[in-house]
Formats: C-alpha cells, structure tokens, sequence
C-alpha cells in the first residue's frame, strides 16, 4: 500500500468508484498504518545472543555548531555479520506484507554494495512455543551506498517472509548486515540511525 498524491478536482468531472478507493479509502488506510508504525529506534533495540554478533550501539554529539544534536547510533562492521533485534506488537491499522525501511550511512565507504538481512519471528493470541519460537526465512537486499560518506540513504526490504505477523501479534524483529555475503563490497562500518516499517 503506498500514499497516492491528492487529486485536484475539476468542476462537473465525474467521480468513479477507483477515484473515491484510491483517494478516500486507500489513502486513509495508509495513513492509519503510518500513524501505528512501531517505534524501531536504536534506542529500542535488544543485542543479540546467538547467531550474530551485536552491532555497536552508540551516542554520539553533532561536530556542527551549539546547540548541537546529540543521537543513538549503530555500526555494522564490514569484517563480520552483526545485528540488533527490536521487540513490539503490531498495531491493528496493519495488514498485507510491510517494508522495512532502513535510515543509514556509511563512515568511509563512497562506492560498493550494503547487504541488508531482516527475520521476523511472530506470535498470535493463544499460539505455543513461545521459549522454542524460531525466525522465519530471510528477507535480503542489496544496497548501493551513496557516492559521499556521511550521506543519509534509506534501503528498503519488502518483509515477504514474515512468519504470517498480523495485527495484534507480539513480533522480534533481527536485523543485521551479510558481510560475508559476496555482494557485500562496501568497506568500514554501515552505521544504521533508525528503522521504520510500514
């Protein structure tokens, strides 16, 4: 489901049924799964324990003039697959398949690929197994990061296997970056600044 810009309406045009659903019903469904959107911010994020190695999180100052903004970071080492996992339940104004965006930068590297790796493990009302839960397949995508370092990118992963998440579930969402994936070609650490799904 994506925001569709907002129709200038000309006087005596005849309105039909795909005008009102893509103005009226689609765009208000959108917006309510915008407005439920998870917090997913460094500061939320739980380090993993087996399996991938847990990215540096860290805080850091602004060297631009004062006041200057102080944020939550993360590194993800180019030599080694690191990660974080996000715990939280998905609001109801969610439905179908969602995508994760990913706000990041790179330290050093102005040329090369970013392999980004997402798994979601999902539990319903009344469902068992929830000290045995695993990770549903994984969703990958290969980023080609900005020609400047320091640059601010978003990357999206379309969340296809998701472990058939629903409104209301409580969801552990991992994160982390293939290094030792072949398309992983971009040098120095991928430092991720927030996440989003929607």
């Amino acid at each position: 489901m994506t925001w569709v810009t907002p129709r200038t309406y000309i006087f005596g045009e005849l309105m039909t049924v795909a005008i009102a659903n893509e103005q009226w019903r689609d765009n208000e469904k959108y917006l309510g799964r915008i407005a439920g959107s998870p917090i997913l911010n460094i500061g939320n994020a739980i380090a993993p324990l087996s399996g991938v190695t847990p990215a540096a999180i860290e805080q850091i100052v602004s060297s631009g003039a004062a006041p200057k903004p102080n944020m939550y970071q993360a590194r993800f080492d180019a030599a080694a697959d690191e990660g974080l996992m996000w715990q939280f339940t998905l609001p109801p104004a969610f439905t179908g398949i969602l995508d994760l965006k990913i706000y990041y930068y790179m330290a050093s590297a102005s040329a090369g690929n970013v392999v980004f790796v997402a798994q979601v493990s999902a539990k319903s009302d009344a469902d068992a197994g929830m000290t045995s839960r695993t990770f549903d397949a994984a969703n990958s995508q290969a980023v080609t990061v900005p020609g400047v370092a320091g640059t601010l990118d978003v990357a999206t992963i379309t969340m296809t296997n998701d472990d058939g998440m629903a409104a209301g579930d409580e969801v552990i969402l991992l994160l982390y970056r293939d290094a030792n994936a072949g398309g992983d070609t971009a040098a120095g650490d991928c430092i991720i600044t927030d996440l989003r799904l929607e």
